[in-house]
């Protein structure tokens, strides 16, 4: 049998103190930036209005599609800010690739009386632009907690609106999701909201920074 005492006894106290240090210090770093995780999340508004003040969506609709997207485990399928499955798309960026689409058009249609495709292309430049600083704007109200959608982030909403509800209700089902997955057409439309919100928050400057 080996006498194992005398290395025991060897051993220098500093390996006990060095790992609690580590420890200490590990444990330090994962709680601050824990804290960090919630106090820089972006906010969930109150409402989501157009240049009118009419009501899009709720906060309350964000949230219940926040339950929808767990509910039916979308992340198996899915991503939402690159986090997540890759048989279905990264949500929040299809919702934004698409928004930027109907930005633009809504920009070159009220500025040129035409579409995005049928611009030449120094018009292209000046409404691609344009699309960039309409969706970097953050307009979001603290104090009223109410977020204030341009002319084309209403708009891409309601194009978006059938589009994501037939992605999951087809019967050529996307891959990895069931036929009719989500019957619900509540539940796709608060999905919808909260693919939204997660776009906004994607594209839109923090407030006084130059990146989101």
């Amino acid at each position: 049998m080996i006498d194992t005492s005398a290395d025991a006894a060897s051993l220098s106290p500093w390996w006990r103190h060095s790992a609690i240090l580590v420890m200490i210090a590990g444990f330090s770093v994962l709680s601050f930036i824990t804290v960090l995780t919630y106090t820089n999340a972006p906010p969930i508004p109150g409402q989501v209005t157009d240049g009118t003040g009419t009501v899009v969506f709720t906060g309350a609709d964000i949230q219940k599609g926040q339950g929808v997207f767990l509910k039916y485990g979308l992340m198996e399928h899915g991503s939402l800010w690159g986090h997540g499955a890759y048989l279905g798309p990264d949500y929040s960026a299809e919702y934004l690739h698409r928004l930027s689409e109907v930005t633009r058009d809504t920009i070159a249609t009220g500025k040129y009386g035409k579409l995005f495709a049928q611009l030449s292309p120094d018009e292209q430049s000046a409404v691609s632009a344009r699309t960039i600083t309409v969706l970097k704007e953050n307009r979001y109200e603290p104090a009223s907690r109410t977020l204030r959608f341009a002319p084309g982030e209403v708009a891409a909403y309601h194009i978006q609106l059938p589009e994501w509800s037939e992605y999951f209700t087809r019967k050529d089902a996307a891959p990895g999701l069931p036929a009719n997955y989500i019957r619900d057409p509540g539940e796709r439309k608060a999905l919808t909201a909260y693919f939204a919100w997660a776009a906004w928050a994607t594209a839109a400057n923090r407030p006084g920074k130059d990146y989101s």
